[in-house]
């Protein structure tokens, strides 16, 4: 247990030192702000205060964001406080899932390695949900390798269940561990195929439940109902399915985002996949191959008690969850880091089994747990490591080589000198890492998006103004866009109008706006941007912006704006 300890200790010290210094996402705080004045607002997820919005994801991660806010107060600590938790209960998840296969040794390594994972220590401390998906995923993961025989079909059904809530924080990016998660409950489950077959249907169902019960509950109840941020005519399931589903994987790539096998190890700006990943990824697949190998020729075998064929289910399980999550995120059109956590669990499952797995194998094996050392002493400067860790890693390297030579000399110490081994080899695997974790929790990094963001004495200044000239008019202001207007959201939790929508999808006409101007309901647009042009000097202004620049006076100066043209006072 003082492995898991220490590993528990080293992500939680990861995940919450200087904790303040991390940004927040105005988007998703707007919707919380937005989400705990009603309870109307509350169910729909509603991006903005009077409801004419909702945000693009399901609102189960929001609701622990909102009940976070409700019990310790509205702040940065606040919004993210649901992740970080998530974070830290996935360490002892994962280590208790590994182990049920492979023993305490390989979940310790696999805590570890997970503990310092820069990627997800980026995303814990971030107020974006990917690392809940990720904790209810490996939470799927355990459900099936801990029940006991006789109940494990049960317990399939249920990680069906969860997975499914999984499904519905993060949608698409959670289906990138169901393929596995299946492998893993077929390995278990010790049953004729059709049994199996009639199992694994049922957690379809218990899926597909999971999954759908809010969206299907949102889209039937009576009333007004939020326009679905991100569909193109406000329905939920275009929301879930379309903008979420299929256009994420044809989303087109950005110079920093270009496809590819060697994405994910390519350390430059803005992304940095290299050193969010790259080390620990090269490690995991080496170990995964060496091990899968091996584990390949005795597939045909029949598992001689309940223990092998967990072994079989965790390993086949996480093998192919790290095969499929490095296949998507390396060829998907766009990738962010925090789309990343949709396989960095298996990431550390596969290293910290490999190198226990090699460890403990016969001495003609101790060859592939040197070319894990290998791998380990150069990933650092392949995917852009700190220097001095690459060089202290590539010295630990050096040392379980030589570990593991003396226990392939001396058969009577060979497995004393072998655990040495595997121990300095997966200290080199984990040190570049480290201090890149290190790194980041110091310099108060998060994976949040800035946009919509604005300075404070500009956010008090624009504030200020709208305040006291409102009167009687319902809305704040009509912003032309919900991230024009966010940070006043979180600022003043008031009723904001929004004109446009994903791709400048109109919401607002501008007879409609005009209709509103003249029922005094409106009264001040934020344009946000000076000028209405896109990509190479064309002309792209949407009709019911070019109405409220024909009729409003621009005031962005004395509302103490940088720049004329983005706020307007529209007369009645």
């Amino acid at each position: 247990m003082a492995g898991l300890a220490g590993a528990c200790a080293i992500g939680v010290a990861l995940r919450v030192a200087n904790f303040a210094a991390v940004p927040t996402t105005p988007f998703y705080d707007a919707a919380i702000r937005s989400m705990g004045l009603s309870l109307h607002n509350l169910f729909y997820g509603a991006l903005d205060p009077g409801g004419q919005l909702s945000a693009d994801k399901p609102p189960l991660d929001l609701w622990l964001q909102v009940a976070s806010t409700k019990v310790i107060g509205f702040s940065s600590e606040a919004l993210r406080l649901p992740q970080v938790l998530a974070g830290i209960v996935a360490i002892p998840l994962l280590y208790d899932v590994v182990r049920r296969g492979f023993g305490r040794g390989a979940g310790v390594a696999a805590a570890l390695a997970f503990a310092v994972l820069p990627a997800t220590v980026l995303t814990s401390r971030s107020d974006t949900m990917d690392t809940v998906m990720a904790t209810l995923l490996v939470l799927a993961a355990w459900l099936i390798v801990r029940a006991a025989p006789e109940r494990r079909a049960r317990a399939v059904v249920a990680a069906g269940a969860v997975a499914g809530l999984a499904f519905e924080v993060k949608l698409t990016e959670a289906t990138v561990a169901l393929p596995a998660l299946a492998m893993m409950a077929w390995i278990a489950l010790d049953a004729p195929k059709d049994d199996k077959a009639r199992t694994l249907a049922y957690a379809g169902v218990a899926f597909v439940a999971a999954a759908a019960w809010w969206a299907v509950i949102a889209s039937l109840l009576p009333g007004r109902h939020p326009f679905a941020y991100g569909s193109s005519d406000g329905s939920i399931w275009k929301d879930i399915l379309i903008y979420n589903g299929v256009s994420r994987l044809g989303n087109p790539p950005t110079s920093a985002t270009t496809p590819g096998l060697l994405r994910l190890f390519d350390a430059s700006a803005p992304r940095h996949f290299g050193k969010l990943i790259g080390t620990e990824l090269l490690c995991a697949l080496a170990a995964a191959v060496l091990v899968g190998t091996r584990a390949w020729r005795r597939r045909r075998t029949p598992p001689a008690d309940d223990l092998e064929r967990l072994r079989r289910a965790v390993g086949w399980g996480f093998g192919a969850w790290l095969i499929l999550g490095f296949l998507v995120a390396s060829f998907m059109g766009r990738q962010w880091p925090r789309y990343l956590e949709a396989f960095t669990p298996a990431v550390a499952a596969a290293l910290g089994i490999g190198v226990a797995a090699l460890a403990a194998a016969g001495t003609r094996v101790l060859a592939a747990l040197c070319a894990i050392a290998v791998v380990a002493a150069i990933a650092g400067p392949l995917t852009g490591g700190d220097a001095r860790a690459s060089a202290v890693a590539a010295a630990f390297a050096g040392i379980a080589v030589l570990a593991i030579a003396a226990a392939a000399a001396l058969p009577a110490r060979r497995q004393t000198l072998a655990a040495a081994g595997a121990t300095i080899v997966l200290a080199a695997a984990l040190t570049v890492p480290l201090a890149t974790s290190i790194q980041l929790v110091r310099a108060g990094d998060g994976d949040g998006e800035p946009t919509g963001t604005l300075p404070a004495t500009q956010l008090d200044r624009l504030s200020g103004y709208l305040r006291a000239h409102q009167g009687g008019a319902r809305y704040e202001v009509a912003g032309a866009r919900i991230f024009n207007t966010v940070a006043l959201i979180v600022k003043d939790a008031r009723p904001v109008q929004t004109l446009m929508s994903v791709g400048d999808r109109p919401l607002l006409s501008a007879a409609e706006l005009a209709r509103e101007t003249r029922a005094g309901t409106v009264r001040y647009v934020l344009i946000g941007t000076p000028k209405c042009v896109r990509e190479g000097g064309i002309a792209s202004c949407p009709p019911v912006l070019r109405w409220a620049r024909a009729h409003g006076t621009d005031v962005s100066s004395a509302a103490g704006l940088p720049h004329p043209g983005t706020l307007y006072r529209l007369a009645p």
